[in-house]
């Protein structure tokens, strides 16, 4: 199983400047998804077709191990036991934070769904850790370094929590400064938008730096490495128009798989004083 999860916010549904798949293209893309290692998939009933899809793709295939999160909205406890029934890996709290587990803890079993929540800001993430919800989902990206700034990733890690990071390439903006257009394209740790022409400079910057051009390729393994390095125990959520998308992220992602385990400070052949 590879440390990624899909995103199918897209999957029949109008979501920001990715284009709305129809069901035949959304089913390649969860199947290429399964098929190379994602067992994670990031749906909601607010999404359109994707829940529906999902759930009829994945079980024609078989996949046993498919682990789906689902959101709800405020005050929607109707749907949380709507949800339990159809035994959703886990159930997101979106756009609210409960002030205590409250009446989640006659669902808070080990049969049962794990328990989190969606949040946009560190002062959110931070009432999710202490309550004690088991999942938390944050944006986070080279331009968004707040909740590592917070230490909103060290702290869930030591409370026993599965971190989820979605807007890693910024919903594809980072992108389409190579292709001319011009956006608004992420927020900084203040959550003021960054413009085009800041993106600009900083793609510029990581061109001029370093050994590569600024192609589509290279932005995605920049912009991936720098969220696994910012919080490396928490797992990256990607959307795809294209299977090939799908491709593409899962070799990105299995280039940082294993380090721990390759390279480890503990042997010494690695010490230069005996090399």
């Amino acid at each position: 199983m590879i440390q990624l999860a899909l995103g199918c916010a897209n999957l029949g549904n109008d979501y920001g400047p990715a284009p709305v798949l129809d069901y035949e293209r959304a089913k390649e893309i969860i199947q290429t998804a399964y098929e190379g290692g994602i067992r994670w998939f990031d749906t909601a009933a607010a999404y359109g077709k994707s829940q529906e899809w999902l759930g009829s793709t994945l079980d024609a295939m078989g996949a046993m191990e498919a682990r789906i999160i689902t959101k709800i909205p405020p005050k929607q406890d109707e749907e949380i036991h709507l949800l339990i029934d159809g035994n959703p890996w886990a159930i997101l709290c979106h756009d609210f934070v409960p002030t205590s587990m409250g009446h989640w803890t006659n669902i808070h079993e080990d049969d049962k769904p794990r328990i989190g929540a969606s949040v946009d800001t560190p002062e959110e993430a931070q009432k999710v850790i202490d309550i004690g919800m088991d999942v938390l989902q944050v944006p986070a990206s080279v331009f968004d370094r707040r909740f590592q700034r917070a230490g909103i990733f060290e702290k869930a890690h030591e409370a026993g929590m599965t971190v989820f990071v979605r807007s890693v390439y910024c919903r594809g903006r980072v992108f389409e400064p190579t292709k001319g257009i011009n956006y608004a394209l992420a927020v900084n740790e203040k959550g003021h938008l960054i413009p085009d022409e800041q993106v600009r400079k900083l793609l510029s910057h990581i061109s001029g730096s370093l050994w590569f051009d600024t192609d589509d390729w290279q932005i995605a393994v920049y912009c991936f490495w720098y969220v696994r390095n910012m919080a490396p125990h928490a797992i990256p959520v990607i959307s795809a128009d294209t299977p090939e998308q799908v491709e593409e992220n899962i070799r990105i992602a299995k280039l940082f798989e294993g380090w721990d385990e390759c390279f480890t400070e503990d042997d010494p052949q690695l010490y230069p004083e005996n090399w």
